[in-house]
């Protein structure tokens, strides 16, 4: 795929987010994790750490890390995404309020 799509790179990372999310639908979230990661590596590169796009793929690798039970990994990653999220987005952005919907779960987790 990327060797077809070599001359796309977004095009690339995009197509590698949706495999993601196919993967995570399917309950298949090691598979997921990977296609996340390539797909932040790449628009992190080509967009930018806090691109909206970037910022899609990272909440989306959060929920892969939560369901594969790397909850200190997903939490970190879920404290950086929605600071960064909320600053460069605005709390009303989809993006932002998935992210802040996932740093209340790990409060609740986290509650003493």
């Amino acid at each position: 795929m990327d060797t077809a799509l070599a001359e796309e790179p977004v095009v690339a990372a995009s197509v590698h987010f949706v495999i993601g999310q196919c993967y995570l639908s399917l309950g298949k979230y090691s598979d997921a994790e990977q296609h996340f990661r390539t797909t932040i590596a790449m628009r992190a590169h080509l967009l930018g750490r806090e691109s909206r796009e970037t910022l899609a793929a990272q909440v989306a690798l959060i929920s892969a890390l939560r369901k594969q039970d790397k909850l200190d990994e997903a939490e970190d990653l879920c404290l950086t995404t929605f600071a960064a999220s909320r600053d460069e987005l605005g709390m009303a952005d989809e993006i932002s309020l998935q992210a802040a919907s996932h740093r209340a779960w790990f409060y609740w987790l986290r509650r003493e």
